[in-house]
Formats: C-alpha cells, structure tokens, sequence
C-alpha cells in the first residue's frame, strides 16, 4: 500500500494485511487462488461490529446423531449388533467436530454503501480487539475534524 501525501500509519494488524492510517483502513488478503485489497476512507465509515460465525446447522446434526446414539445404545440388545450404535456415535463426533471448525470471530467495519471489510480475528485476543476499534475511532475523529476545519 503506497501511502497518501500526508499520510501516516497508526495500526497494522493480522501480519500487516490490515492497515491503518490517519485517513483510511486498507486490508489485502490472499485465499483460495486469489487475492484482494479493500479501502474504505475514514470519514466512509458507518459501522463497525465484532461477530462470530459458525454453521449452526453442525451442531443440530452433531445433537441429533448423539441422541439417535444414545437412544439406540439404551434400546438395543446389548448382544445384538452394536454398528448402529457405534455408527450414530462417529457421526455425530464428526458433525461436532466439523462445528468447532466452523467457528470464525471476525471483524466488520461497513463504509456508507459499499462493500464490508471483514476480517478474520481468531488470533487476536479480545483486549487487542477492543484496542484496533478504539483506534480506529479515534482516527476517524480526528479525521472528520480535519475535514471540517479545511
């Protein structure tokens, strides 16, 4: 990111892909074969959010299969075969597993109408969150000021 004329850096996060700066918040980020950049000016901001995702539809499956466990294991014939009830146990491990998984805590900061930038957080703890939005805050104050005063 080239920086602007009389502009300077107050934050980077997430191994530099996220910068900020007294007059933007740039993010960079390559996944899956493809890369991108996303700039939202300061004064462009509407919101900001911290929100967790995950497939919730894992867990209601990875239920169901543990139920499904535990009623076969407490109705079958415990000399009768057991592979359904084994079978309903994995499954319904995977499904928990494959939950936890899809958990993701994720930054969101929306510009007036354009598209979000968004960010994963998994890494950063929630003092360092709290700390990237109080910055981010404070540079868009100071921002508007200087635009007001100019």
């Amino acid at each position: 990111m080239t920086l602007l004329p009389n502009e300077h850096e107050v934050l980077t996060s997430n191994e530099n892909k996220i910068v900020l700066t007294n007059k933007r918040v740039h993010m960079t980020d390559k996944e899956w074969g493809r890369s991108y950049s996303i700039t939202i000016f300061l004064e462009d901001i509407s919101t900001t959010q911290t929100l967790y995702k995950s497939n919730i539809l894992w867990l209601i499956l990875a239920v169901l299969s543990l139920l499904l466990f535990a009623y076969t294991f407490i109705a079958s014939d415990r000399y009768y075969d057991m592979t359904p009830v084994k079978v309903s146990f994995v499954v319904g491990l995977i499904f928990l597993a494959l939950y936890w998984f899809s958990r993701r805590h994720i930054i969101s900061i929306h510009s007036d109408g354009g598209k979000p930038l968004e960010f994963l957080v998994n890494k950063m703890s929630d003092q360092q969150i709290e700390h990237f939005f109080d910055k981010v805050q404070s540079a868009k104050e100071e921002r508007m000021l200087n635009l007001f005063r100019h």
